[in-house]
């Protein structure tokens, strides 16, 4: 006979023992820590800014149902409440090769998902008995509540526990090296976070039309981490979907197959994805993005931040630390697209601003004003992932207040105007 493993419940690690790798997710970077070490109230060892909230987490061997049938109606309207497949931080950001302006690393790893009860810790888990005689002595259940009868019932001590899959695959994780002045994709910032999920999903998409193969066989994601000068910077990540992996994000990492997917990033290469995106009619009609671009059905969760305009630019710096990023220079040899949300008559952003009150004022510095006048504030537009410190919109500022003495000058940008009006009121 060969060997056997014994778990004496229906979980990794067993219960009702300890669990000697507990899992941190830090609410304000997102970043998720596996291991020993983690105690409650411990600060994020990524971004420190917050403490970490810690779950005791365990795989189940398997699941069973209340053996209740019932018809199926022609409605499946269950949605599962885990966490997007993520990878666990590893202590910084070291890449095994440079290619234009990005490290890359391909390597075998673990993709992480849990479910914690919607941010509740987990699930109180008991003992199970079926028809309330017989006792499974590996099978724990979450009491079914009041109401109609249940074959499985519970008794016993409750075990807060979060749901774990922890799935062993190829990965494919990149970050940029630099980034030009004044310009960055902050992972503590919802926007920038939304620029890595873009870039994810861009790298996701142009992988499956390079390799022919279907998107679904790809997880993408970002991850939260620290560079060489502690400074916490964002990853985009590939992982293969199949258990141990394909082999996709292996081939992927190759430095001539990164270069060339970065490449589908660039819109004077013929037929390439950012070519296609960028021509009518996808071009002029989708403002944020679409089944046409970065969305389908099994990326819901992230559709309020896919941005293809972001995901281009994105890759466009991957490949160029150089590369101009703004809301009005060409991208050769188109027009730029954040032209149509912004700077065109009757554009999407001034008919939002103008709904919120907002008159047009003038340009500074290459740059559209508008004033709120019952409020004494003039907002420039300016791009995404500029900072307060780009040398434009210092520029722009410093006019502003020169000309508007009684107001006070800020900045909005069009991700967020499209997305989230109430956000620029808000932020008065």
């Amino acid at each position: 006979m060969g060997n056997r493993v014994y778990n004496r419940s229906g979980f990794v690690p067993s219960l009702p023992g300890s669990n000697p790798n507990l899992l941190g997710i830090c609410r304000d970077c997102q970043s998720m820590q596996f291991g020993g070490g983690l105690v409650d109230g411990s600060s994020c060892q990524v971004c420190g800014r917050a403490e970490v909230g810690i779950l005791d987490a365990r795989e189940p061997k398997g699941f069973f149902t209340d053996f209740i049938p019932e018809d199926y109606r022609g409605v499946f309207e269950w949605a599962p409440r885990s966490t997007v497949p993520t990878l666990a931080w590893d202590g910084g950001a070291e890449y095994t090769s440079r290619i234009a302006n990005c490290g890359v690393s391909a390597f075998s790893g673990e993709i992480f998902s849990v479910n914690d009860n919607d941010n509740e810790g987990g699930f109180d888990f008991q003992q199970a008995r079926f028809e309330g005689r017989r006792e499974w002595r590996e099978g724990y259940a979450v009491s079914p509540g009041p109401g109609r009868d249940h074959r499985i019932s519970v008794h016993g001590d409750p075990h807060k526990i979060a749901l774990l899959s922890r799935r062993k695959t190829d990965v494919l994780v990149t970050g940029l090296d630099s980034w030009p002045e004044g310009i960055f994709a902050d992972p503590l910032d919802p926007v920038g976070r939304a620029a890595w999920y873009s870039f994810a999903f861009f790298m996701r998409t142009a992988a499956s039309a390079m390799m022919d193969v279907d998107t679904l066989e790809f997880n993408a994601g970002f991850r939260p981490t620290r560079d060489t000068n502690s400074r916490v910077v964002g990853q985009a990540f590939l992982s293969d979907t199949l258990q141990n992996g394909a082999g996709y994000c292996w081939w992927l990492g190759q430095p001539e197959n990164f270069s060339a997917l970065l490449h589908e990033g660039d819109v004077g290469q013929p037929e390439s994805s950012a070519e296609l995106w960028i021509n009518s009619p996808h071009g002029e009609e989708c403002d944020t993005s679409c089944n046409r671009c970065l969305r389908d059905f099994y990326n819901l969760s992230y559709h309020g931040l896919l941005d293809w305009r972001l995901a281009i630019d994105m890759t466009r710096l991957a490949l160029n630390s150089r590369a101009v990023v703004d809301l009005e220079a060409r991208w050769t040899p188109y027009v730029n697209p954040w032209q149509s949300l912004c700077s065109e008559e009757n554009s999407p952003v001034s008919i939002m601003l103008e709904n919120l009150g907002f008159t047009r004022a003038t340009e500074f510095a290459g740059l559209q004003a508008y004033r709120h006048d019952p409020l004494s504030r003039v907002s420039i537009v300016r791009y995404p992932l500029w900072t307060d410190d780009h040398p434009v919109y210092r520029k722009a500022k410093a006019e502003a207040q020169r000309t508007f003495r009684n107001c006070v000058v800020d900045a909005v940008n069009p991700f967020e105007i499209i997305r989230h009006p109430a956000s620029v009121l808000a932020a008065m």
